[in-house]
């Protein structure tokens, strides 16, 4: 195939109307076809002797706009570039589903060449036609999850040490803010184990959560120690839990009582634990007479109960006859605890004893003074003065 009609095929146009001259070379009427596409303009008729064959020349008069050769019937039309390709009279444009003026792939006939019309776009750069605000032209929110400028991109939030929660700065990222972070509620964006998702640790100074508050101990009786389930609030600029009724800790097991706190002196049995270590600080009762000596020992009964007593007043805490309360005998000892021996009785002089138990039949030896010898406490006695 040579000559004009294969170039038309070649550049993909439609095949012009075959122009052939009469046997006789008579004149033929033809139109003037500038752009050499194969259709002429009927603005621009001529005459032809070779049958409308000559380049510019056509027998087509169709062509509405002989000044571009892409412009003729059976061209391609191009949608929404104001063009009228194929001389239809009418120009393809992109739906706009959403009113924004900016369409999406399909496309229809449009109702002029500008494509102005409702429901119709000369672009389909609208990547979600279902949603007005998502076009070419609208901004951009950070960190939505959506492309609301069909940019193809997102802006989120940095997240430095991956925790999932970012700062206010940004970056670019894929509307899924891989990398990054769909938030800007960290306020501390170098530990991964500070923000909003965390739990708050007590009283460490240290804003876990990212609520702007530090949880603090109650400190009711303001003796610098907290109560064990109680607490109270502080915030910046100080989280340090040290105003009044704050408290670091929660060791004060009686916040009720300024003197009760770890630390505080122990007071010997008086059943309070003062220092809160969980025992009581009472005196040892070695002979079980339910009076202790001098000694002290601690232990978890606040009520010092045997082995141990809350008085201290017995003065041999090694001879269970001797304690406060009992009765006085004539045996040189202070059985009562009063500081006074045989105190109100009328003793003999001293008898040495050669042996209690060597001599269990001596008339002078009483009873009283047998069970002294018996507990082994008693070196001596006084024989009553007879009246």
């Amino acid at each position: 195939m040579t000559g004009r009609f294969a170039v038309a095929i070649a550049i993909g146009l439609a095949t012009p109307p075959l122009a052939r001259a009469d046997d006789t070379g008579a004149a033929v009427a033809c139109y003037v076809d500038v752009d050499k596409d194969g259709y002429g303009s009927a603005a621009f008729p001529i005459t032809s002797t070779t049958g409308c064959t000559s380049p510019g020349e056509s027998l087509d008069a169709a062509d509405c706009d002989d000044g571009d050769a892409n412009v003729h019937p059976g061209a391609t039309e191009i949608p929404g570039d104001g063009v009228d390709e194929d001389c239809d009279g009418a120009e393809l444009c992109y739906v706009d589903g959403d009113g924004d003026r900016f369409g999406g792939t399909t496309v229809m006939t449009g109702s002029s060449l500008a494509c102005n019309g409702p429901g119709e776009s000369n672009v389909e750069t609208d990547c979600n036609d279902g949603d007005p605000n998502v076009n070419p032209a609208a901004t951009d929110a950070p960190a939505d999850g959506v492309d609301q400028n069909c940019d193809g991109i997102d802006y989120c939030y940095v997240d430095h040490d991956g925790d999932h929660f970012g700062t206010t700065e940004t970056m670019v990222s894929d509307i899924h803010c891989n990398g990054a972070s769909f938030n800007n509620t960290d306020c501390n964006d170098d530990d991964s184990d500070i923000n909003p998702g965390e739990i708050e640790i007590i009283a460490d100074g240290i804003d876990e959560d990212c609520n702007n508050i530090e949880v603090c101990f109650e400190d009711a009786d303001h003796d610098g120690y907290g109560a064990f389930d109680v607490i109270t609030f502080t915030t910046p600029p100080s989280l340090a839990c040290n105003d009044l009724g704050q408290s670091t800790n929660n060791l004060d097991c009686n916040d009720d009582d300024v003197l009760v706190h770890p630390g505080a002196p122990e007071v010997v049995a008086d059943g309070i634990d003062e220092d809160c270590d969980g025992t009581e600080l009472c005196y040892v009762d070695a002979d079980g007479d339910t009076y202790g000596g001098p000694t002290t020992a601690s232990t978890p009964d606040l009520t010092c109960a045997s082995p141990m007593s809350a008085y201290a007043q017995d003065c041999n805490d090694a001879n269970r006859t001797v304690l406060p309360g009992v009765g006085e005998t004539c045996n040189g000892v202070d059985d009562n605890c009063n500081g006074a021996i045989d105190e109100g009785l009328h003793c003999a002089a001293s008898v040495p004893l050669l042996g209690c138990a060597a001599e269990p039949g001596r008339a002078d030896i009483d009873a009283a003074v047998l069970a002294a010898c018996a507990f082994g406490v008693l070196s001596f006695r006084r024989r009553r003065v007879s009246e």
